[in-house]
């Protein structure tokens, strides 16, 4: 579907201002703005996600670091030196997501 907006050369230099910072095209800002409740939530939404996705992979390493400490604990009997410094940092990853949640509304 298309849709038309008229804008004045100030809005349109405001808009492409906003959607070049951003990385996107304005008719994508206008979109996600108007979905988002406007274009500081779009950007803190998108921004989110972002960082997210980086917890998202943080966390897939550190949970495989785990494992293989596991794994070496139930082979020797003894648990390894590191599990501490791998439990830590699940501890701080838990920590920076409750952080990013207790900002937003769910």
């Amino acid at each position: 579907m298309t849709h038309k907006v008229k804008v004045s050369a100030e809005q349109e230099a405001r808009l492409v201002e906003r959607a070049d910072a951003r990385g996107i095209t304005v008719a994508r800002l206008l979109a996600e703005s108007a979905v988002a409740g406007g274009a500081d939530a779009a950007a803190a939404t998108s921004q989110l996600g972002g960082e997210l996705f980086r917890i998202s992979r943080l966390l897939g390493r550190v949970s495989l670091n785990i494992n293989q400490l596991a794994k070496v604990a139930n082979a020797t009997g003894s648990v390894p030196p590191e599990t501490g410094h791998a439990v830590d940092a699940i501890s701080r990853i838990c920590d920076r997501i409750t952080e990013l949640l207790d900002g937003r509304r769910l």
